[in-house]
């Protein structure tokens, strides 16, 4: 009798019908030859194929559902059948990651009225730069609006979908120094300048369109004002994006920072913010409907294969003196640094690598960091300021990458009223939003352009009592963008224990870290157990008048 009911029981499971189980779908994009070969690139490939290996190797997808387009395949009527193709190979239930590798361009030309300035578009093979005839280009593109969002409509109604593109959808860098941004070190522009008018880098005031998704999580290479790089060398010795070779990286296990064994959505984008934006001068972008929980797992992946992913070439970096080039020093100011500097001659063009470039433009010094970035700028006739600010720039690097190890819990920091922003003008008001994993205490930095450290928090304006475990505070007002300007950096530090020198810190502005108090500041973070840190960078800028 118990036998007969066991095989009921099996045939019962075998011919009843299976809820089915939910499949997870990549379509992987990369452009790195194009019809017109003067836009080739380097990377696109290549990331292709990592991406591939990892989504395999470790998280799980079958290769049978990741379907690969690359270069001469991936013409515009190509890409949009394999967008649409999954809506018939997929299924309710089921994770679609899409991933674009190649050329984006500015679709805010006011001549365009099916454009919105809102829109961005990628460039396949076969786009068609022909700047005399506006439309032929734009009939080439594919563009956001008006060829993906109907496919990611359909799509996301009862389809999660994870969407990446390593390509940039602006006009100028407003964050670059034009000699710097055509350096080697940093690789070709993913910007192609079309001639299109670029009216996403005025200082319009026309508020952003509400994001229409609910069930897709978008991060783009850059914002409206970036371009997106692609590296001679990456992390791995091969050509790849700027934000692709990051996110392999992170996607590897150092995004995972927190070290709990899963990495989620919120620390992947925040791993490429800080890291892309410090390493490349672009910033990427997370855009989502606000109900979409950013606390689940990349890919739905409870635990990622770890492997061994930090980069030769920073170890190597962290090991040798601080390295500052001169661009063509006719007034000797090389004499004037320390010896613990390395301080070399070049060009802005060459592939000298440096920390810290000082070009001359007119009457002041240009400080340029290796992202492209402007530090400061600084009159011709304060030499010894240049000298001075390049010192206290090093030594609050110190700060900057002050990290533990042993972090067990994430902190966050959101510096504006966008997330994401990074450029601010001169009388603008900051706001800054901050979260943590854990009840903590807070000590908020800001280093500003010159190099001096002023703490924000602890304020005599700001309750001192810890911050409750992932409920964000919102700190509006607690600063004005004003001279001077340039890069400035913002860090926090979450401490699980209430840590006695804090309250002495209250209103200690312009910290040089030259001197005993920052020295003490230092010293009193590493004795301190049980904290996490993270920091963010923004480029502060006058008004044109």
């Amino acid at each position: 009798m118990n036998l007969y009911k066991v095989f009921l029981v099996l045939l019962l499971i075998v011919f009843l019908p299976q809820q089915a189980v939910a499949e997870h779908y990549a379509l992987l994009v990369g452009v790195k030859e194009y019809d017109d070969s003067s836009l080739n690139l380097q990377g696109p490939e290549n990331d292709v194929n990592s991406l591939k290996e990892l989504l395999t190797g470790n998280y799980g997808f079958h290769r049978k559902n990741i379907e690969s387009i690359l270069s001469r395949n991936a013409y515009k009527a190509n890409i949009i059948a394999h967008l649409r193709k999954l809506q018939k190979t997929t299924q309710s239930g089921d994770y679609i990651f899409l991933y674009f590798s190649g050329h984006g361009t500015s679709a805010f030309d006011p001549e365009f009225k099916t454009l919105d300035t809102t829109t961005g578009a990628i460039v396949p093979f076969d786009f068609k730069l022909d700047r005399a005839s506006p439309q032929t280009m734009m009939d080439s593109l594919i563009i956001g609006k008006r060829d993906i969002f109907p496919v990611l409509k359909e799509l996301e109604h009862d389809r999660r979908v994870f969407v990446v593109f390593d390509a940039c959808f602006s006009g100028n860098a407003v964050r670059s120094l034009g000699a710097v941004e055509a350096s080697n070190t940093l690789g070709k522009s993913k910007y192609i300048n079309t001639g299109l008018t670029a009216e996403a880098h005025s200082s319009s005031s026309k508020p952003a369109a509400a994001y229409p998704y609910k069930n897709v999580l978008y991060i783009s290479a850059s914002d409206k004002t970036e371009t997106a790089r692609d590296l001679s060398t990456g992390s791995d010795g091969l050509a790849h994006g700027a934000l692709t070779d990051t996110m392999i990286i992170g996607l590897k296990g150092a995004a995972d920072t927190n070290n709990d064994g899963v990495i989620t959505y919120e620390e992947l984008y925040n791993y490429l913010r800080r890291n892309v934006s410090k390493d490349y001068g672009q910033t990427p972008q997370l855009l989502r409907n606000k109900a979409f929980d950013i606390n689940l797992p990349v890919f739905d992946n409870t635990k990622f294969k770890e492997e061994a992913y930090f980069a030769p070439q920073a170890v190597k970096e962290d090991s040798n003196l601080p390295r500052v080039k001169i661009v063509q020093d006719y007034d000797d100011l090389g004499r004037l640094f320390p010896a613990d500097l390395s301080v070399v001659n070049g060009t802005a063009y060459d592939d000298e690598k440096y920390d810290l470039m000082i070009v001359r433009d007119g009457m002041r010094y240009l400080l340029a960091l290796p992202n492209g970035d402007l530090l400061c700028s600084i009159d011709v006739k304060r030499k010894q300021d240049v000298v001075n600010t390049v010192k206290r720039y090093f030594k609050g690097r110190e700060l900057l990458r002050l990290k533990n190890p042993n972090q067990k819990f994430n902190v966050w920091l959101n510096v504006g009223d966008v997330e994401g922003r990074t450029v601010f003008f001169e009388d603008e008001t900051i706001d800054f939003t901050i979260k943590s994993e854990s009840d903590a205490h807070l000590l908020l930095l800001n280093i500003n352009p010159d190099g001096f450290v002023t703490v924000l928090l602890p304020d005599k304006n700001v309750p001192t009592a810890p911050i409750k475990r992932d409920v964000p505070i919102e700190l509006r007002d607690l600063g004005k963008v004003g001279a001077p300007f340039g890069t400035e950096y913002i860090k926090v530090f979450a401490f699980k224990n209430e840590v006695k020198g804090l309250p002495k810190l209250i209103n200690k502005t312009l910290m040089d870290p030259l001197g005993s108090d920052f020295a003490g500041l230092l010293q009193m973070i590493k004795h301190e157990q049980g904290w996490s840190e993270t920091s963010t960078e923004m480029v502060t800028k006058e008004k044109q008048r």
